[in-house]
């Protein structure tokens, strides 16, 4: 009896010996087989940021009267530039913000054709999307206007108001 408790464990260390081998085979092979479906890439990116260049001029301390016994009394009107050196597209709005209610009957214009739009308490007016400004140094001269409606004329006693002109600048993309 005890010749067959030592060949036991030789048995299953044959066994354990075996197995480790198969298993270190498959191993082998799997690498193999994997390896030829492997590839190996590599790259590179740059990011920048493009330059953002935009100004907006005009008169400063602007007053604005309007003799209103005259149709389109305020023609000489005031003067916006607004100017794009930068690498983007731009469009903007104007937006001129009045310290006295304008009248019914007195209208703003841009550039003599684009007309206001105009708030309800009548202090607040918006010439939305004024102009479309491309890359690299461009600019626009803009005239703003006031003008006095023909059946308004002997309703409306003279105006004045102090305002100021924002404008808006929005990247096209």
């Amino acid at each position: 009896m005890r010749k067959q408790e030592s060949r036991k464990p030789n048995r299953m260390l044959r066994m354990a010996m075996v197995l480790l081998y198969l298993v270190v085979l498959t191993t082998w092979l799997t690498a193999g087989l994997y390896a030829k479906y492997t590839t190996h890439a590599s790259s590179t990116d740059d990011a920048r940021v493009a330059e953002w260049d935009v100004s907006a001029t005009g008169e400063e301390n602007a007053e604005l009267t309007v003799d209103c016994t005259v149709a389109a009394s305020a023609e000489d009107g005031y003067q916006i530039t607004v100017q794009n050196a930068s690498e983007v597209a731009v469009t903007y709005d104007i937006k001129i913000k009045l310290d006295t209610a304008l009248p019914a009957g007195i209208t703003a214009k841009l550039d003599g054709n684009q007309t206001a739009q105009i708030s309800a308490d009548r202090k607040s007016l918006t010439f939305s999307n004024a102009e479309y400004l491309a890359t690299g140094t461009t600019q626009a001269e803009h005239s703003l206007n006031f003008v006095v409606e023909e059946n308004a004329k002997t309703v409306i006693d003279d105006y004045a108001s102090s305002f100021e002109v924002a404008v808006d600048i929005v990247q096209v993309n």
